[in-house]
């Protein structure tokens, strides 16, 4: 991925913080992000909980069926739980059932959340070797994803001359990125991965930390940074209100993490402009990828691309928000020619949620300015899939 192109996500439904689980939510998410041309929608892994979290790769499937554009995605599947040939299965069908739209997030993960042990062993694994059960979990993928006839010779799985089919629909395999923190993690992800994603519940300072270092190990292995993708989750409140802001990501982080304390380090919130310059230094720390989440549906989302050249660079950029799991999601934009030409956008608006009786809809709305063409030049900047030119800075 190109250095100077800015991809968002926007994450489906998932957690349910008040049950019970809403199907009907989930599928008119889906839809109305699809028609918005949203980049990437989004799941995570928590296989255990005491509330209730769909498992992700049976829900993108599910997303893969209602779905023909959107890419999807795993934050990230945690393998050593999972037993590689059958995981390597499941998404290779998932790759077919979505025609090729799958990227897989993987990580190895610390504690295992909904465990009185907080380690693996109530899935059946032991802790033991854990990195090297992961490594050799990722080359069974690959072998089965690759080979006609796989073969593979390690400590925990030996096998030749196994057939898996069919073979993913991407060649040789879907993109792997990798969720990481250590170093030895990151020069994992550098050697195995096709991108890295900054973790929602790590702040922005170890955000820029950690980009560096994956920029020092792509230049140490040789590898190609414009083919390389570098991703941050953000949680995101944009609401004049602060005091407010900051208490209900208390509230949902003490649910999600059972950590409130955890949402003053690592989210954002705030007014407009200080979201936005909050954002820019994800961006100006490497991320090519942006994964939004807002975490609860009354948040006025409103960020305005305007006079800010000195602050950010300029980017090629698709719009992206994530949802939260009561479902915030986007209106489609007020201009009927958007997808289909090009146009000067002078303002965007993300913002004012407004609710219906299943879902919150988070508006978006645009401000045009007539003008069919658009110049790629520095000072501009491009939401590659729906065609509209912004001055500058691409807010969310």
């Amino acid at each position: 991925m190109a250095s100077n192109k800015i991809l968002c996500g926007i994450g489906m439904p998932q957690v349910f913080i008040d049950p019970p689980v809403n199907v009907r939510l989930i599928r008119d998410f889906l839809a109305r992000a699809e028609t918005l041309g949203y980049e990437s929608a989004w799941v995570q892994e928590q296989i255990l909980s005491d509330f209730p979290v769909l498992e992700s790769v049976s829900l993108l499937n599910y997303a893969a069926a209602l779905t023909s554009k959107l890419r999807l995605g795993t934050s990230v599947l945690l393998t050593v739980l999972r037993n590689p040939i059958q995981l390597a299965k499941s998404l290779s069908t998932l790759d077919q059932l979505s025609q090729g739209r799958l990227t897989v997030g993987i990580g190895l993960g610390g504690r295992v959340g909904g465990t009185a042990s907080g380690d693996e062993s109530v899935f059946g694994y032991s802790s033991e070797r854990r990195v090297q059960r992961f490594v050799e979990g990722i080359e069974v993928m690959k072998a089965l994803w690759t080979e006609s006839a796989a073969s593979f010779h390690g400590s925990f799985w030996r096998f030749n001359g196994v057939p898996m089919e069919p073979k993913p629909v991407q060649r040789p395999h879907p993109p792997l990125w990798f969720g990481a923190h250590t170093e030895p993690a990151l020069r994992r992800s550098v050697k195995y991965g096709d991108g890295w994603m900054g973790a929602g519940s790590s702040s922005t300072a170890t955000f820029l930390k950690e980009s560096g270092l994956v920029r020092r190990f792509l230049a140490a292995a040789g590898r190609d940074p414009a083919k390389f993708s570098i991703s941050k989750r953000v949680y995101i409140a944009v609401d004049d209100q602060k005091v407010r802001a900051e208490r209900r990501l208390r509230d949902w982080f003490s649910v999600r993490y059972k950590n409130a304390e955890l949402a003053v380090r690592v989210a954002i919130w705030g007014s407009r402009e200080e979201c936005v310059d909050k954002l820019t230094e994800v961006i100006k720390g490497g991320a090519n990828h942006l994964l939004l989440n807002p975490v609860f549906d009354e948040i006025a989302l409103a960020l305005i691309g305007e006079d800010i050249d000195a602050a950010v660079p300029k980017f090629e950029t698709t719009r992206g928000l994530e949802g939260n799991g009561k479902g915030v999601t986007k209106q489609s934009a007020q201009n009927p020619n958007v997808g289909n030409r090009h146009n000067r956008l002078s303002e965007v608006l993300l913002g004012d949620l407004f609710k219906t009786t299943d879902v919150a809809l988070d508006l978006l709305s645009h401000a045009f300015t007539a003008g069919d063409d658009i110049v790629r030049a520095e000072g501009s900047v491009q939401m590659v899939r729906v065609g509209i030119s912004l001055p500058d800075f691409f807010g969310v």
